[in-house]
């Protein structure tokens, strides 16, 4: 008797809950979608800079490392202009796999998830977004992944990425 009791007292508890949780009508609309390009365009200083061994075991020691304890990232600017959409780099230190100058373009302009570096010197990279771009916000983080291919024998194999690194920016006032 006892356990049909509270049984029956569960079952009205979770009917309570669950009928109690519902979401509240959506009312009026969202607004005007801000500008991806003006949340990224400005000039950037690299606060720090972490890599990660993707490809290290999981309880290695050497699995992420703070380069901004090794290199000197003090002057390191990245700068994004819109109209052309350019971009410069300026005084980074340490393992540099951007391109100094050139044109930049999101892969999907309306929800971007990778901002593409086309270098006035033919090096191109992809760097993935850490968040939406949003001017109000003072700070952001690009990932650049270092790509191998599976069977270095083989050309026409796949890549798979083994170190990623972190940049951590800041927005420099203007």
């Amino acid at each position: 008797m006892k356990k049909l009791k509270n049984l029956v007292w569960s079952a009205l508890c979770m009917v309570l809950l669950l009928s109690a949780c519902q979401p509240d009508d959506l009312v009026g609309e969202l607004g005007t979608p801000f500008s991806k390009t003006e949340g990224l365009v400005g000039t950037w200083k690299v606060a720090n800079v972490v890599q990660h061994d993707l490809k290290a075991p999981a309880n290695a020691a050497n699995k992420q490392l703070t380069l901004t304890d090794r290199f000197d990232f003090s002057t390191a600017r990245i700068k994004f202009m819109a109209s052309p959409n350019t971009f410069t780099v300026e005084a980074l230190d340490g393992p540099v796999f951007l391109p100094a100058s050139g044109t930049w373009t999101f892969d999907n302009p309306e929800y971007p998830t990778e901002v593409r570096l086309v270098g006035a010197d033919t090096k191109n990279v992809t760097l993935k977004l850490g968040s939406a771009p949003r001017a109000a916000f003072p700070a952001t983080r690009l990932m650049f992944e270092r790509m191998v291919r599976k069977d270095a024998a083989d050309p026409a194999s796949a890549k798979e990425a083994i170190i990623r690194y972190d940049y951590d920016l800041q927005r420099v006032a203007q």
